[in-house]
């Protein structure tokens, strides 16, 4: 769906998209000029959790919930857009990215 919005976005030239799961240079790079971000799930991060709780005896059927403070999700800006987003915007990102993840800012409660 995201790429169908993308493709649109390319041919109306009327809007970007964020795209999410991965960074869009990996997975639909052809997007890349009208996707300024990428929200990013850590895979990762949760597969290491996992293996490191079953490791230690520790292993649980609780469902890992990835958060900006266990890198279970994150943000990455698209390269070729680096120079369009002004520094300070980029600045307040970063900087919203840190409350988020210290728990300054509550984002969506994670799932039961």
């Amino acid at each position: 769906m995201q790429a169908t919005t993308a493709a649109n976005s390319q041919k109306t030239k009327k809007s970007s998209v964020i795209w999410v799961d991965a960074k869009v240079m990996n997975t639909g790079a052809q997007y890349a000029n009208v996707t300024p971000v990428s929200v990013v799930k850590g895979l990762a991060e949760g597969v290491l959790a996992t293996i490191k709780e079953a490791h230690d005896g520790k292993f649980s059927s609780k469902p890992y919930v990835g958060t900006m403070a266990n890198k279970g999700v994150s943000i990455a800006l698209t390269p070729a857009w680096n120079n369009k987003i002004p520094a300070q915007l980029k600045a307040e990102i970063n900087q919203l990215s840190r409350d988020i993840a210290a728990g300054r800012i509550l984002a969506l409660d994670p799932v039961a």
